[in-house]
């Protein structure tokens, strides 16, 4: 997932898409995350064992060969869980379990390789003909999937499919599918302990735009930032040589420290970033050190951009809507009830129900005028008489809900 940092409506789409990841992705969560990942690796190794004891107890003691098949789904669904839970800390794990915890890596490895090897002997031994014979009679649920043909490195999507389907199997099948998820699953282990993931730079970038997200909404507030920049080092006068050279002196200083160092050394590469400065150890307070740096050189940059750029004069009615931001909104939906009306009071019902929403100031004739041409309504006198906020000339339920759909604008 890609994101754009200086669109809002990207940020503000990627907040709400990803909340509850966010939350528990913040650099902060280090450990948890780590003592999570142990659990789920342990416990899939745990099933892998008791898998090849009770395996062998069914055969041993001639018990009922479905127990098998049951068993080999249990130990299906869960190597599928151990993958998914991997790739649900995908960045996060790669970054501390290529740090100063290899050696638990190393021998988590070594375990389930050895328990994968015991359990492709034990499958190797198995008369699958007979074995689930039961099973393959029964042609209704005889399943063959494309992923046991050629493999299912890589076909993410296709996993979740498998997933739902193991239900399906008939025993060769499920015996099929545990092979190759313990090949997958050890693979992925291995990457990790060799200290390259999938693609690590992608989603490395996906976890730090989390954490922008989260530090910028935590952390950081842009018209603070301006008045306290405007008062206390441009002294009230607010130039672009003035934002420029302070803007020089933000980078040099940020630049002045390792944490600086690992922005700039990989400025176009924000998963290496993220990836040099867990290296680093670096506290919460130094993550909140270097977002607010980030933060502040990036509105400096918007700042003086805005300074060089003409801004066009705002006219019309949207020069009396409260927030410049949802002057658009305001006006396309009043032009949406005005342009199906033809008198005086019906043309303004609009405009004075987003004046009494608290989205727009009471505007003057003259930008009626602008904005709807001067045949709209012939008569000024009637215009300033519905906008007078001293009158009342609306009401009644209908009028109410108009209002009402004016203040959604600012929630």
């Amino acid at each position: 997932m890609k994101i754009i940092l200086n669109d809002m409506e990207n940020i503000e789409e990627f907040k709400r898409e990803n909340k509850d990841f966010l939350l528990r992705h913040s650099f902060q969560d280090q450990r948890l995350l780590r003592a999570q990942y142990d659990m789920e690796i342990e416990y899939t190794m745990m099933q892998m064992r008791h898998y090849l004891e009770d395996v062998q107890h069914v055969r041993e003691q001639n018990m009922d060969i479905a127990i098998i098949s049951h068993l080999t789904y249990n130990l299906n669904h869960q190597l599928l869980q151990c993958y998914h839970r991997s790739e649900e800390f995908y960045g996060a794990t790669y970054l501390f379990l290529t740090g100063d915890d290899d050696d638990k890596n190393y021998k988590y490895l070594e375990d389930f390789q050895k328990y994968g090897n015991d359990i492709k002997k034990l499958i190797d031994n198995f008369d699958q003909i007979s074995l689930f014979e039961i099973y393959q009679s029964r042609k209704t649920i005889v399943y063959k999937h494309p992923i046991l043909e050629i493999g299912i490195e890589g076909k993410h999507s296709s996993l979740l499919k498998l997933e739902r389907e193991l239900a399906y199997m008939n025993g060769v099948q499920l015996v099929k599918c545990l092979v190759y998820l313990i090949d997958f699953v050890e693979k992925r282990l291995v990457s990790i302990k060799e200290g390259c993931m999938f693609e690590p730079d992608e989603e490395l970038e996906y976890i730090y735009d989390l954490n922008y997200v989260y530090y910028s909404d935590n952390y950081w507030n842009q018209e603070h930032f301006r008045n306290r920049v405007e008062t206390n080092e441009l002294l009230g006068e607010v130039t672009t040589e003035g934002l420029t050279l302070y803007y020089r002196e933000v980078v040099r200083d940020f630049k002045s420290n390792k944490i600086g160092e690992a922005w700039d050394a990989n400025y176009d590469n924000k998963g290496q970033i993220a990836y040099e400065l867990v290296r680093l150890s670096i506290n919460s307070d130094q993550w909140e050190y270097f977002f607010k740096n980030i933060f502040a050189i990036e509105e400096l940059r918007r700042w003086i951009q805005e300074l060089k750029t003409p801004k066009k004069p705002i006219r019309g009615l949207k020069a009396f809507v409260v927030k410049p931001e949802i002057a658009d909104v305001v006006v396309d939906k009043i032009t949406s009830y005005v342009n199906v009306e033809n008198r005086p009071k019906p043309i303004v019902r609009p405009i004075r129900a987003a004046m009494d929403s608290g989205v727009m100031h009471r505007p003057s004739w003259d930008a009626f005028v602008e904005e709807y041409g001067s045949n709209k309504i012939s008569s000024k006198t009637s215009f300033n008489e519905y906008t007078n906020p001293e009158k009342e000339p609306y009401y009644g339920a209908s009028y109410n809900a108009l209002v009402d759909e004016f203040k959604k604008i600012l929630e």
